[in-house]
């Protein structure tokens, strides 16, 4: 009877093992499908869900960013409005760990990011569900001008895109470099210049992108064109010239790997982020409590030693956990995860005792 209930107590443990590695690490992917596809009926990709298109690194030496004005044109349309985090649906990625500039939306809201100094602006009612619109951004050092379908919309000033150093980056579309900031919608193109737009420029350039001829602003001498008019493959061409093709890989690649976002970074004033904490907790109270029930039928360890050893087992599995998640791009490596985990296992180890030592203490 004393063996089977052993066996019964190792089964739980080894049970209970399973379900945590297979909650922390589902779905276990290294290698999930990119959710980007061509459109089928006009030029442009849909980003329908975990998707991500980019470039290798752009020469940005002298030309893009660096002590020039610059302008983006984007034209898009959003699926819906993002309800939680911002989307980012373009960026420029230091390769490192900085995201240089970043184009998000948050609801309806247009943000535009620059890392240098840390600053950012916002347009609202900019991005409407289902509404194709074309976003144009031109920056100078005085300041940055927002223009909607070719007619002005908002000045900021003391905000400007331009850099005094020479930079090195990728050119990303439809996610953050990370990977956890999905936007959903299409893009039908894109083009950078690295000179202002004056106001009759940019509606001109409005018609022609409405008009399908946004081929012809090649004259312009533009840095990157991308008209996603390939609707076929694994590449969109730059044509403004051979350089900087956009991959788009049929698994999706993260880009920046974050290993142990610590708290701060990873704090969310939001109800699923306490929920998570709360699974977290919850989750682990059941190792502490079983790994403990387990070293306790040994009479090798003291309470002291069996309460280290199941802690440190805790710690150890969740740390494992988490370090795997780095390389799967659906899940998150966390600190705070890290820190909820070993204290839910502390909190099944003072279960343990309060009520298993307490009621049936061991045996001399």
């Amino acid at each position: 009877m004393k063996n089977m209930n052993n066996k019964l107590l190792l089964v739980t443990v080894i049970i209970t093992l399973i379900i945590i590695f297979l909650v922390g690490l589902w779905p276990l992917s290294f290698h999930p499908k990119n959710e980007v596809e061509w459109l089928q009926n006009s030029n442009g990709v849909s980003f329908y869900g975990r998707g991500i298109t980019y470039t290798g690194s752009f020469n940005l030496k002298s030309s893009l960013l660096h002590n020039n004005p610059i302008t983006f044109e984007i034209l898009l349309e959003p699926f819906r409005a993002t309800k939680s985090d911002a989307g980012h649906f373009l960026s420029f990625y230091d390769g490192k760990e900085i995201e240089i500039i970043a184009f998000r939306q948050w609801k309806s809201t247009l943000e535009i990011f620059r890392s240098f100094p840390d600053s950012r602006i916002r347009l609202r009612d900019a991005l409407i569900s289902n509404e194709k619109r074309l976003i144009t951004v031109s920056s100078e050092k005085e300041g940055t001008k927002i223009y909607l379908n070719g007619n002005f919309a908002k000045f900021y000033p003391n905000f400007s895109l331009i850099a005094n150093s020479e930079i090195a980056a990728q050119l990303i579309l439809g996610n953050s470099p990370s990977g956890k900031s999905p936007w959903k919608g299409n893009i039908f193109g894109i083009a950078i210049y690295n000179h202002s737009l004056a106001q009759d420029k940019v509606f001109q350039h409005y018609q022609a992108w409405t008009k399908g001829e946004a081929a012809l602003l090649k004259k312009e001498e533009p840095i990157a064109l991308y008209l996603f008019d390939e609707q076929k493959g694994t590449s969109v061409h730059n044509q403004a010239g051979q350089q900087n093709p956009l991959l788009m890989p049929s698994t999706f690649q993260m880009l920046q790997k974050h290993i142990l976002d610590t708290p701060l970074k990873d704090f969310r004033i939001k109800a699923l982020h306490f929920q998570d904490i709360f699974i977290n907790i919850i989750g682990f109270i059941p190792l502490g409590f079983f790994f403990s029930a387990l070293f306790n039928k040994s009479k090798f360890f003291s309470k002291n030693s069996i309460s280290f050893i199941t802690l440190l087992l805790g710690s150890l599995i969740s740390l494992s956990i988490e370090l795997i998640q780095v390389y799967l791009p659906t899940r998150n490596s966390s600190l705070t995860d890290l820190i909820c985990n070993i204290f839910g296992t502390f909190l099944g180890i003072v279960l343990f005792r309060l009520i298993i030592l307490h009621s049936h203490p061991r045996p001399p």
